[in-house]
Order: structure tokens, then C-alpha cells, then sequence
């Protein structure tokens, strides 16, 4: 045991208390932790969603490529890949939203759009601006893509 010379108080009580104090503040912090990646995590049928309402307003099967990305691999040939291109640039722009994108954008889409579809880019004909607009139309009114 430990005593305090000055005051006759029991320092390891003290040291105690202040353990019990960090082992709590650890395990809120690794529950918080915790809590913040499960409930960030975007699921499946939300990416389809996107993937599916991106396709459509990028023109569909009339468009020169699927889902409107200008890629190397992309084309009507290589749909899958098209496909995979689209589902990878959601998920990484979800978390570069979470990181920064929150910080310029209101929402995710607004965001998104800004990364995928930017507004008079080189590659802009003028129609860019209506992506959101029409991908926020095809997540609300949904339709399947068919081959």
C-alpha cells in the first residue's frame, strides 16, 4: 500500500480510479469506432439502386457506352466490366465523401455527380447537367436493366 506522506490518502486508490477511467474511455472509443463502420457501410441493394439508376440515365442500351464510363475497357463488348467500373467508382466515392466530400457537397449524390458527370468538363456536350437530375428520377422510379 501506498500512503501519502502529507496528506495520509491512499495514492493507489487514486491511480485506481484513474485506470478504471481509461480502460472506460478505451472501450466507448472502440464501441464508437465500432458503431460509426457498421451504420457507414453501404449495402449491396443500395449500390445496385445506383448502378442500376445511373445505367438508365446515362442513356441505357442507346447510349455508345454502358453507364456512361469513358474507359479503355468499357464498352457495350465488355458490359461486366462497365458495370464493375460503375459499382467501384459508388463505393469509392462513398468513402471519399465520408472523408471530405461532406465538407463542399450537401449529399452524397450532389457529390457523386460532381465526380462522375462533371458539368462542363472537357468531355461535357452540354447534357451533364441533367445527370443528378435524372438519376435522382430513376432511383425513385426504378427499372430493371434488361439484356
Amino acid at each position: 500500500m501506498i500512503y501519502d506522506e502529507y496528506e495520509g490518502i491512499r495514492i493507489d486508490r487514486d491511480i485506481d480510479i484513474i485506470k478504471s477511467g481509461i480502460i472506460m474511455f478505451l472501450i466507448m472509443t472502440m464501441i464508437m469506432f465500432f458503431v460509426v463502420i457498421v451504420c457507414s457501410k453501404v449495402s449491396a441493394d443500395e449500390v445496385d439502386e445506383y448502378v442500376t439508376a445511373i445505367f438508365h440515365a446515362e442513356g441505357g442500351f442507346k447510349s455508345s457506352v454502358p453507364f456512361g464510363i469513358m474507359h479503355k475497357n468499357c464498352n457495350w463488348e465488355k458490359f461486366d466490366e462497365c458495370e464493375r467500373l460503375c459499382r467501384e467508382t459508388i463505393l469509392n466515392n462513398r468513402i471519399r465523401f465520408r472523408k471530405y466530400g461532406r465538407k463542399a457537397y450537401k449529399d452524397y449524390l450532389s457529390f457523386l455527380a460532381s465526380r462522375y458527370a462533371p458539368v462542363n468538363a472537357e468531355n461535357d456536350n452540354g447534357t451533364k447537367r441533367f445527370r443528378k437530375k435524372n438519376v435522382v428520377y430513376f432511383l425513385k422510379n426504378p427499372k430493371p436493366i434488361r439484356m
